[in-house]
């Protein structure tokens, strides 16, 4: 089941990759790279935002 949600959720990322819609692509690209450089900032405790 796991690996069933994973491929779904793969599918809508190639799926909203296809669509033209760069502005949304580029606000949800800066919002997963804000929750990884939190994750990261979790780690470090160095991160100067």
């Amino acid at each position: 089941m796991g690996k069933r949600l994973f491929e779904t959720q793969n599918h809508l990322r190639k799926a909203r990759g296809i669509r033209k819609d760069k502005k949304l692509m580029h606000i949800q690209d800066m919002i997963e790279r804000k929750i990884s450089s939190l994750s990261y900032e979790k780690e470090l405790k160095t991160f100067n935002y």
